[in-house]
């Protein structure tokens, strides 16, 4: 999801005016180690944290989260479309609670909270797995394979 992620949004706007994660921790009323969570993707900020984030850092919050979660972003096919379509196949579904800035993975028998950046990991471990399986399967049956000529 690249510079998309809102981790990296509001990195960027807090470099952008010339804070550090302390300074921002201070003014949004949290600590520097959840401030340094939210810009790594490890944990999301809940909606109303956003906004004092976005409040302190002179933003729109709607900055941070937009097309975060925009299932027909035209800018990048790649982005969540490819991962829900992979999930909706298994019998999973991904969404994102607007209000309190919740990505989530919907599980046949229950929900589970995420951030972007266990969601980008799941995307690419899932085309991994693919790309080494079907070269697996191409070296068990290398004699039904016919190399393209060039």
């Amino acid at each position: 999801m690249g510079n998309d992620s809102v981790a990296e949004k509001i990195k960027t706007a807090r470099e952008k005016a010339g804070l550090t994660q302390a300074q921002l921790a201070e003014k949004v009323g949290t600590t520097s180690q959840n401030i340094s969570q939210y810009e790594r993707g490890i944990r999301n900020p809940k909606y109303n944290t956003l906004e004092k984030i976005a409040h302190a850092l002179g933003v729109n919050v709607d900055s941070f989260h937009k097309n975060l979660f925009d299932l027909s972003a035209p800018d990048d096919p790649r982005r969540t479309t490819h991962i829900r379509s992979k999930l909706l196949f298994t019998g999973h579904d991904i969404g994102f609670d607007e209000e309190n800035a919740y990505l989530w993975i919907r599980y046949p028998d229950g929900t589970l909270l995420i951030t972007e950046h266990e969601l980008q990991e799941l995307d690419v471990l899932t085309d991994d797995f693919l790309t080494f399986e079907l070269e697996r399967l191409k070296q068990r049956k290398i004699d039904d394979f016919f190399p393209d000529k060039k």
